[in-house]
């Protein structure tokens, strides 16, 4: 685009959200930050892994070598980047590359309705256990003693 209509119009480029594939076996993808930056950087960040031998589709394929890894920031759902270990990981990094690109988050996966059993699933199941790690546990006391006096 700007090539063709500069400068009459220019697209800015985010190489932050440029996803990197190296097709190996098993693949190896990424978008954004790496752990190493996130680390150098001294930037707050929570880690979420989720084992793809977990992925009923894996399981199926017998493709369970991998896992989804992905920073965030802080106790938020901003994902700062993510790493994909698997059989279809270029595949996979698809979703969080359109995340990251447009301002969503992990609940915005995690409340996508993904086909089963598909290798994207798992997506949504690592945004699952990015959501166990910083569940407001207080609120959740509150609830259980709020439910038991309902009953």
């Amino acid at each position: 685009v700007n090539s063709l209509f500069s400068p009459l119009y220019k697209k800015k480029v985010n190489y932050e959200t440029v996803p990197r594939v190296t097709y190996t076996s098993p693949e190896v993808a990424s978008v954004g930050f790496t752990e190493a930056e996130l680390k150098s950087s001294e930037q707050e960040y929570i880690s979420s892994v989720f084992d793809l031998s977990h992925s009923d589709r894996a399981l199926t394929e017998a493709e369970t070598q991998g896992f989804i890894k992905v920073f965030t920031k802080g106790k938020s759902d901003k994902i700062l980047g993510v790493t994909i270990v698997g059989s279809v990981a270029g595949e996979m990094l698809t979703e969080f590359s359109f995340a990251m690109k447009h301002d969503k988050g992990l609940n915005d996966i995690m409340s996508t309705i993904h086909p089963y059993p598909t290798f994207s699933e798992a997506n949504k199941s690592v945004a699952g256990v990015w959501k166990n790690k910083t569940k407001p546990e207080k609120v959740i006391e509150w609830l259980k003693l709020f439910h038991a006096f309902r009953r």
